[in-house]
């Protein structure tokens, strides 16, 4: 479980932790920089929650939930710019109905910042008290932009930038990029790449601006481009970490701010 987010290891053993005692709270606000996984961890997360295994991560109905395809775990993902009223809707009616395939029932939404506030007050009530059965994992990467109210109704998780160390040892143990390593500043740059120097490129450095986890392979592609965007994809922002104290790396925040510090911890 979490094998696909590098790094976390804090927040990653919280949640462990909450799943194995029955602890989880009824709503999390995963929140952090661009690029952390956030998102393929609530998708993870959403997985462990739904499925018989727990989220072992290998047998059909864990790759069904990752997939998108079990019917009691939901994304909503805006449509435009915003996330719309009409989007909420169906969600809010939907949230009576019992779980289909397991005894919970899960919503991934991301990028919660773009809630529209119209839609935003319609999920109030939802989040605040939901059905015995019913989840919510929100994401954001830009938390001041997060209405109070949806805040003080979940328990923030707040994610840290990784090493560029992390990143590395992850490129190779999950995507196979042998020969990859972390490298320092160099004069006029802020060290915060992390080189490739296997396949004959070396210099090439390992950056981008997709999310891991942001979603899939859309259309047709150039074979001669597939490698580069493989690391793209696999890294985003996470190098990011170069810039913290090693004190405040992989470091979880949990704010159990407003309504959260009243509510109690519901027995899954």
């Amino acid at each position: 479980m979490f094998d696909e987010v590098p790094g976390q290891e804090k927040v990653k053993e919280m949640f462990a932790r909450a799943l194995r005692e029955r602890t989880l709270s009824h709503a999390y606000l995963l929140s952090g920089p661009e690029g952390l996984a956030k998102t393929a961890f609530a998708r993870e997360l959403g997985a462990a929650l739904v499925t018989s295994c727990g989220g072992c991560g290998a047998c059909a109905e864990c790759e069904r939930a990752r997939r998108g395809l079990h019917p009691d775990l939901h994304v909503m993902e805006r449509e435009g710019d915003v996330i719309r009223v009409e989007q909420v809707d169906p969600l809010i009616a939907d949230l009576s109905l019992k779980p289909f395939a397991a005894g919970r029932r899960v919503w991934i939404i991301p990028e919660v910042e773009h809630l529209h506030p119209a839609a935003a007050n319609k999920l109030l009530k939802s989040i605040e008290e939901p059905p015995d059965y019913v989840y919510f994992l929100l994401v954001s990467d830009r938390l001041e932009r997060v209405l109070p109210t949806i805040v003080s109704r979940c328990q923030q998780v707040e994610f840290r930038p990784v090493s560029d160390a992390v990143v590395a040892a992850y490129l190779r143990e999950r995507h196979g990029l042998d020969g990859l390593e972390a490298v320092g500043p160099r004069p006029g740059q802020d060290g915060r790449g992390v080189r490739a120097v296997s396949a004959g490129q070396p210099g090439r450095h390992v950056g981008g601006h997709r999310r891991l986890g942001a979603g899939h392979d859309r259309g047709p592609r150039r074979a001669a481009e597939g490698a580069d965007r493989q690391i793209q994809r696999a890294t985003g922002h996470l190098a990011e970490g170069g810039q913290l104290a090693a004190r405040d790396r992989d470091q979880p925040v949990v704010h159990p701010e407003g309504l959260v510090a009243r509510l109690p911890r519901r027995v899954l």
